[in-house]
């Protein structure tokens, strides 16, 4: 899940792209104890990385990424998230280009922002690397960089994509990867817009869309 962001369900338990069958007794015992449904990735807990790396290890080579990737690319094709366009970069499945229409009502407004999602080779385990190509202003962004925190496999990138764009229209200085543009949120927010406003006119606006403002 992003850093700032909706709460994102897990009630997709397909999209885990993954056959549990063959565990015998022993081995269910210890899935439960992580929980199919929260596998907390970003915890510091030595015990919980070893038992998640003994359950993972057991199925190596399996394609399992990219048939999910293929799974998650076909249903964002039939059902696009509004406001977002997803696509493969180069023909290279594990690398995918995502373009963001600034949420209304919001400094990003008329704003096109393209981020590059790249998905390790332990996707869904491990969760994908987002970066935002087209710069902007706004205290949950640190440089390119947007955290994805308590990332659970079940999460898809259309629920990240619906994320992000939640985190456009609802920042969250109390939690910021970037501290000075949240301390500007909280005490100038129209100093913060009006900058923020600037970033999206410069950067994120084609040229006949600047002239006609």
């Amino acid at each position: 899940m992003l850093r700032c962001g909706p709460q994102l369900d897990s009630d997709d338990d397909d999209m885990l792209g993954a056959d549990f069958s063959d565990f015998d007794e022993g081995d269910e015992s210890d899935f439960d104890d992580i929980g199919m449904h929260d596998f907390p990735f970003l915890v510091d807990s030595p015990d919980e990385t070893m038992r998640r790396l003994r359950i993972y290890a057991r199925y190596p080579n399996n394609g399992m990424p990219e048939t999910r990737l293929k799974h998650e690319l076909a249903q964002i094709r039939q059902g696009p998230v509004e406001g977002c366009r997803v696509d493969v970069l180069d023909d290279n499945l594990f690398e995918w280009a995502a373009t963001l229409n600034g949420p209304v009502n919001t400094p990003y407004e008329g704003g096109v922002f393209n981020i590059h999602i790249s998905f390790p080779n332990e996707y869904p385990f491990e969760p994908p690397t987002l970066k935002f190509v087209t710069k902007i202003y706004h205290c949950n962004v640190y440089g390119s960089l947007v955290c994805t925190e308590r990332w659970t496999p079940v999460i898809t990138v259309a629920k990240l994509m619906v994320s992000i764009l939640y985190m456009m229209a609802t920042p969250d200085p109390m939690d910021p990867l970037n501290p000075a543009i949240a301390k500007l949120y909280i005490s100038h927010r129209s100093e913060h817009d009006k900058i923020a406003r600037q970033w999206t006119r410069r950067f994120a606006m084609p040229n006949s869309e600047k002239d006609g403002q």
